[in-house]
């Protein structure tokens, strides 16, 4: 695909991938915006276009992560007849599977998700990607299968669960099989239960 013909959202796709990568390999202050601009093919001024500054290409990668990880775990409607604790299952799974495909994207968003760069409100519409996730506590709460706490409680303390089995994976210390991360599923699930 040629850069230069390419659509506006393929342009700020390319812009925040490229940033992301960069921020994987430098780090975020080792990364300036003319250097995205330069290694994404994107002209400057079409960068500062979509993200006023350095803060806001951040929180723009922060979001595009959320969003793709949000429609990664998305429920087919076979999917969604399926138990709570079947669904909980398969959703953590879903996210284990995007993290170690995208590790670029774990490392950001692992390392970013509790960072004073993210604003609150960012943070908030963060959560607008997960409305599965939501509904499914929810409804395990309605339901007295899962017990009744704050959502956005339930889901850090899932997220956090799960960060290990996902660092373990990416950092090679062992060898993580099927049955391990059904244990670790397993044993998330009698926590919130």
């Amino acid at each position: 695909m040629n850069v230069h013909t390419a659509s506006q959202p393929d342009k700020k796709i390319q812009i925040l991938e490229t940033a992301l990568a960069l921020f994987s390999t430098q780090g975020l202050q080792q990364t300036s915006m003319s250097q995205v601009s330069k290694e994404s093919g994107v002209a400057v001024g079409t960068m500062y276009h979509h993200f006023k500054s350095k803060g806001e290409l951040i929180e723009g990668i922060f979001l595009h992560i959320n969003q793709a990880l949000g429609e990664a775990v998305e429920f087919t409607p076979e999917e969604q007849q399926l138990s709570v604790k079947e669904r909980f299952s398969l959703i953590l799974k879903k996210g284990y599977q995007f993290y170690v495909s995208h590790p670029n994207h774990f490392l950001f968003h692992d390392t970013h998700n509790y960072s004073p760069l993210i604003s609150q409100d960012v943070r908030d519409q963060s959560r607008s990607y997960y409305p599965s996730f939501f509904d499914l506590l929810l409804e395990g709460i309605d339901q007295g299968i899962i017990v009744n706490m704050h959502p956005i409680l339930l889901i850090r303390w899932i997220y956090n669960a799960m960060v290990s089995i996902v660092q373990i994976k990416l950092n090679h210390e062992i060898e993580v099989t099927e049955d391990m991360l059904d244990k670790t599923i397993e044993m998330t699930w009698k926590g919130l239960t």
